[in-house]
């Protein structure tokens, strides 16, 4: 499975067919994907999608099976999470000991 841009979507499928194919957000903040796309860009359950956000559109492209591993960590500021964490329980603790001590 490749990933596809979304030049790719406007080429192979045309404007008039991807106007025509609608969903529906649900409770959840879920939508189904149109057998019709899943069937042209080749999407399985389980294929991770990466969704963004265009001017007005959400683009959704298809992550290849190990591609979303390079997200991680992508948008994070500074020290990693365990690394903050493990900050906070070391002043946590520090605060502790002195409570006791005092």
């Amino acid at each position: 499975m490749r990933p596809v841009e979304p030049a790719s979507l406007t080429r192979d499928l045309s404007c008039r067919t991807i106007s025509n194919m609608k969903t529906t957000l649900t409770v959840r903040n879920q939508i189904s994907i149109p057998k019709t796309l899943c069937d042209r860009l080749d999407l399985k359950p389980g294929t991770r999608i990466d969704w963004e956000i265009s001017g007005e559109k959400l683009v959704g492209r298809p992550l290849s099976e190990h591609a979303w591993t390079k997200l991680i960590g992508l948008r994070k500021d500074g020290p990693g999470l365990v690394t903050r964490l493990l900050k906070t329980r070391g002043e946590d603790r520090a605060r502790e000991t002195r409570k006791l001590a005092g």
